[in-house]
């Protein structure tokens, strides 16, 4: 008896804290009614960077605004408080983005001066006017001399076009290309007199934008954008734009303190990699203590099954030391699969999420791309991979988010998606997990690795 109450308490217990983690919110249907309007409106709209683009938005999130407003958030719940700030907070940054696009747009469209013939064909395509094969043959014939009369005026500079100001027109170009083209196909072939009239014609706009396109790339490779050691070359968006998006992620520190923090971290990974140097025997040439521990990978066709071991191994671990309860149809669901060399050109380590994908040579790849491959997924830093990308990390992470207020996943940050793993890899460093230096210096360059993306992605 005592038994069969304990297992209906139990039962009982789960049920409620199963209702509590999802229980209903008044807010998830505008959470995603919200996605679904700005997709659809992105649909409709295909020309992003239009006026008529621009201010539809403008309006739409005003309405949204006006909407959050009207509800009475003292009688909210808790968990519909959270649902009401996480909607606000996007919609803020979405409309504080699109004015910022708005500004970006007014302050360049110059250098497009032929851009309302392409919109106005495109607004009658979209509501299905039938368009008068020689008129439009007209007005096509005008805007490749438009196009061609800005093309050679930015080349003798009787237009000036900065390097950044012409990678905004070369993006905006090619968008007007692709919404000019699609546009044409809606009539080219369907209906005779305008395909009969505007089919010469329209490969001579095409070639025009092209050129022009080709010319503004040119410029916008001659930027003055410095490469200040990272690799990364761009143009910085400059400390109030970076502050504004600290604060829609909710994070409260300033640059200057990420970068202590991340530098902190980094001192911290230097000082253990020396630690587990010594005790290899290498002393402080870590590098060498690194080069040694690449080389314990396993033969040729053994590494599936050293990953599902160590899967496993970290999954033990988890649960024997209590740290977060793990549901077994998540230890059970879990998949694997082999990267393609072409996927391992970009990706030479293991991803995961719902599957674990396995980088790991072929016999069509070369020598020295078979040996950067079994080096770089030795055993060592696999195990601290494998537990990141599967259980206790991303695969985990993804389990319970699309079962627990799945709606919620639309408020994503690298803070919450990298952030999960990176605290399971020091969770478990603390906890001992690395026993051998050498399984410590497969951690540390896992750790290593995700502060640079969690910090400087």
């Amino acid at each position: 008896m005592r038994k069969l109450f304990s297992l209906f308490l139990f039962l009982t217990v789960a049920v409620q804290l199963h209702a509590q983690t999802n229980e209903a919110s008044l807010i998830s249907p505008l959470i995603n009614q919200y996605q679904s309007d700005v997709t659809m409106l992105n649909r409709k709209y295909t020309l992003k960077r239009s006026d008529e683009y621009f201010k539809r938005m403008q309006g739409f999130y005003a309405e949204w605004q006006k909407q959050l407003r009207a509800l009475p958030f003292n009688k909210l719940t808790v968990n519909e408080r959270v649902d009401y700030i996480l909607l606000k907070r996007d919609i803020r940054s979405d409309s504080a983005n699109l004015q910022q696009q708005y500004t970006e747009f007014k302050s360049n469209i110059f250098a497009l001066p032929f851009a309302k013939t392409v919109l106005d064909f495109e607004a009658k395509r979209r509501i299905g006017t039938q368009q008068d094969g020689k008129i439009i043959q007209q007005q096509f014939e005008q805007l490749k001399e438009a196009i061609q009369k800005t093309t050679k005026a930015v080349k003798n500079k009787d237009l000036i076009v900065t390097p950044v100001q012409a990678s905004w027109a070369q993006q905006t170009v090619n968008q007007y290309l692709a919404v000019f083209t699609e546009a044409y196909k809606f009539y080219n072939g369907y209906d005779p007199q305008f395909t009969k009239a505007t089919k010469a014609v329209y490969p001579d706009v095409v070639g025009a934008v092209n050129e022009y396109a080709a010319v503004l790339g040119k410029i916008a490779k001659t930027s003055n954008a410095k490469d200040d050691g990272s690799g990364i070359i761009g143009n910085p968006i400059g400390r109030t734009a970076l502050l504004s998006s600290l604060n829609d992620e909710m994070i409260a520190y300033t640059p200057e303190q990420i970068e202590a923090i991340a530098m902190r971290e980094f001192a911290w990974c230097d000082a253990e990699m020396l630690k587990a140097s010594q005790l290899m025997g290498f002393g402080n040439d870590w590098k060498k203590a690194l080069e040694k521990v690449k080389t314990d990978y396993p033969e040729l066709g053994k590494q599936p099954e050293l990953v599902y071991e160590l899967a496993n191994e970290a999954i033990n671990f988890v649960e024997k030391n209590n740290l977060i309860a793990i549901p077994p149809l998540a230890k059970e669901g879990w998949r694997m699969r082999m990267l393609s060399p072409q996927e391992q050109l970009y990706a030479p380590f293991f991803l995961g999420g719902e599957s674990v994908l396995i980088a790991y040579p072929t016999e069509d790849m070369s020598e020295d791309a078979k040996m950067m491959t079994l080096r770089g997924n030795n055993r060592h830093f696999s195990r601290a991979v494998v537990f990141h990308e599967l259980i206790p990390g991303h695969n985990l992470q993804y389990f319970m988010q699309s079962r627990y207020k799945p709606y919620r996943k639309v408020f994503g940050t690298p803070f919450w998606t990298e952030g999960w793993s990176l605290y399971w890899e020091m969770l478990l460093w603390d906890q001992n997990f690395a026993t051998s230096p050498e399984d410590k210096i497969g951690m540390l360059f896992g750790a290593c690795t995700a502060v640079h993306v969690l910090f400087f992605r």
